[in-house]
Formats: structure tokens, C-alpha cells, sequence
């Protein structure tokens, strides 16, 4: 279809890093280079993943921007998520 599309591909923490047990997971987040419209994602990892591929889906659902979700309020908690959730540290690396 010949969208000019990017991706950026991280590895994080399931939780806040400084609490004890956090798994690393592996987020890929697929943008459009031009408008930086979010296209799509994967991930894989042990906890939480299902709460970030729903994120995602609203972010497609609701065509929103990189940008947009930097100012997602996620919620922060530390056996659960850091203050920076891993979608939003791959949104802040698209360039």
C-alpha cells in the first residue's frame, strides 16, 4: 500500500525498575513517518502485555499520534507500571 511507515523497538520493564522481580518484555511500535499516526504494535513478555496491546488498540481505534501518547495519563504503580509506561518509551523515540 505504500505507507511510508516507521518502527522503534525496545526492551523494558514490566514494572518499575527498581521493584524486585521485573520481567523484561519487548514492545515494537509501528508508526506512520510522516504523521506519526500509530499503526500498529507487537509484544512480547510475561506481565502486563495484555494491558499495553489494549492501549494500543485505542490509540488505532481513536487514530491518535506518538505524540498523543506521551499524554496519556497511564496509570503508575509500582508492582504494575513504571512512572513512564514501555508504549510510551517507544513513543518518545520516534523521530
Amino acid at each position: 500500500m505504500n505507507i511510508p511507515c516507521g518502527s522503534v523497538t525496545i526492551t523494558a520493564s514490566d514494572i518499575a525498575g527498581y521493584y524486585p522481580d521485573d520481567k523484561k518484555m519487548k514492545l515494537k511500535l509501528v508508526y506512520h513517518k510522516e504523521t506519526h499516526k500509530v499503526l500498529g504494535g507487537q509484544i512480547i513478555g510475561e506481565n502486563g502485555v495484555d494491558k499495553r496491546i489494549d492501549v494500543l488498540a485505542t490509540a488505532i481505534f481513536h487514530s491518535m499520534t506518538t505524540e498523543e501518547l506521551l499524554d496519556v495519563d497511564l496509570a503508575y504503580a509500582p508492582p504494575y507500571n513504571g512512572v513512564w509506561d514501555p508504549i510510551q518509551q517507544a513513543a518518545r523515540r520516534v523521530e
